[in-house]
């Protein structure tokens, strides 16, 4: 089913998209032409990924109600984003933006910044390209009864990607979400709602049982490391930084209008429901199966329904599965190998045409998904880990965004390029060198040793990009007298 799963995907995105693409716009961002219907599967497409079938039910397995945090999130960055995504469309339809880069490039008249937040991009979508690469490969071999071995799966799910994103760019990403997203709301709603009936007779059931089995996964238990000032804000730090993923404006800048757009925000939490249904799957595979191991979390949702559902579900799930990450893991290829072409080979070749930089971009995008796989093959933290480590590192764009749509930007160029360096160079270096409040706990107070350290960077990144913007800025000309 997998292997007809995936050429089925080919097959579709070569016959929608092959008299298209021609040139990068078309490619990026679906000629600007998509409707708030299309707009809103493509943006669920980057919402349900490998993360929502594995991650989700693996850390309620390992970690309980934190798991919970996945779930409420997203109303926040929606209510935040429903004020300033319209504004920032609207000048990227006018200026012709194709990525985030490019949007603040042109906003602060800087190819600089524009570099900058290409390389900044590039270092937090890897890990996410990763991720979806890595889920890609736990599909495969657990829908093949571990007959694909994990690193055969992270290979073959990069050409796959590759092969995809080059023959569809964002519009065949967008035509497959529709299949995909039907397909994940049958396999999360359907194993999340059947299953803990037919196990133990409801929710409600598992719930008591965890809670005397396992009565630390049903608190938020700070010896554990997360807590309720984790909770908060690392619910804080992803609701503001969700939309700061580069690869989501390449969604949000396909919108034939900004009544789409708003219309897509308004409705995107509804998503959310489905997500909630990963805590009981999970719940269900930490009181049934055995145990699986330190780092093996993120198998828990496919052992569960190989171990309580016919092979037929498992074979669809799977199919779902690898859907689940080959619409996310094209769309972020797209964006990497798009921002990488507007900021390094059209600055290397300015008199580029459009249809140039679009080949230069289909060129690029096999190299990334090869880093990606690399990425993934060296890899061991956790599919929500790795998410983790990216929204710490994209919310330092957040400063320069959202300043961008003020009426007088608080920040100057100076100022925003040095907050952006200061806060990714903690966020990025954070996991490497294990800097972790919570080895602080001999001189801070126990609450804030566990606050998220994406939202100490943002901070700090803050506190920078205001002092230097109050250095560098000019002064007013005085009125004349």
């Amino acid at each position: 089913m997998l292997l007809g799963t995936a050429a089925a995907a080919l097959v579709a995105v070569w016959l929608a998209t092959r008299r298209r693409a021609k040139e990068l716009s078309e490619w990026a961002v679906g000629s600007r032409s998509f409707g708030a219907a299309m707009v809103f599967v493509l943006f669920a497409g980057e919402n349900f990924t490998t993360f929502t079938l594995l991650g989700g039910a693996g850390w309620a397995y390992d970690k309980g109600v934190a798991a919970a945090y996945t779930w409420c999130y997203t109303p926040l960055a929606c209510v935040v984003s429903y004020w300033y995504l319209p504004k920032i469309w609207r000048y990227a339809k006018k200026q012709r933006a194709v990525s985030q880069s490019d949007y603040l490039r042109l906003r602060y008249d800087s190819k600089a910044l524009g570099v900058l937040v290409t390389l900044v991009g590039v270092v937090a979508m890897t890990p996410y390209l990763a991720l979806q690469l890595k889920g890609l490969a736990i599909i495969a071999h657990e829908a093949s009864h571990q007959q694909i071995p994990i690193a055969a799966g992270v290979i073959a799910g990069a050409a796959l990607v590759a092969v995809y994103s080059v023959l569809g760019g964002l519009r065949g990403a967008a035509l497959t979400s529709i299949v995909k997203d039907i397909a994940v709301v049958i396999v999360v709603l359907g194993v999340g709602v059947w299953l803990p009936y037919h196990l133990y007779g409801g929710p409600g059931p598992i719930t008591r049982i965890v809670a005397e089995q396992h009565p630390e996964h049903m608190v938020l238990g700070p010896e554990r490391g997360y807590g309720p000032a984790w909770f908060i804000t690392t619910v804080l730090l992803c609701g503001l930084s969700a939309h700061m993923w580069p690869h989501l404006f390449a969604s949000f800048f396909s919108a034939r209008s900004e009544a789409s757009l708003r219309r897509t925000l308004a409705a995107a939490p509804l998503y959310t429901v489905a997500l909630a249904t990963t805590l009981t799957i999970g719940f269900a595979a930490l009181v049934t199966l055995a145990p699986l191991g330190k780092g093996n979390e993120d198998l828990a949702f496919l052992r569960l329904v190989a171990a309580a559902a016919p092979d037929p579900v498992l074979g669809f799930a799977g199919a779902a599965g690898l859907l689940t990450a080959l619409v996310p893991g094209s769309v972020l290829a797209t964006t990497i190998a798009t921002s990488l072409t507007r900021d390094g080979y059209a600055n290397l070749r300015p008199d580029a045409s459009e249809p140039e930089l679009a080949r230069a971009a289909k060129w690029l995008l096999p190299i990334v998904v090869a880093a990606a796989a690399v990425f993934a093959l060296s890899g061991g933290q956790t599919i929500v880990g790795l998410l983790l480590a990216g929204y710490s590192i994209v919310a330092q764009a957040l400063p320069a965004v959202v300043g961008s749509v003020l009426p007088r930007n608080p920040f100057t160029l100076e100022g925003v390029v040095a907050g952006l360096v200061v806060g990714t160079v903690m966020a990025t270096a954070a996991p490497f060198v294990g800097i972790d409040w919570r080895h602080c706990k001999a001189f801070l107070p126990e609450q804030l040793a566990e606050v998220n350290v994406g939202l100490v960077a943002l901070m700090v990144n803050l506190l920078v990009a205001g002092l230097v913007s109050l250095w560098t800025r000019k002064p007013r000309p005085a009125a004349a007298g």
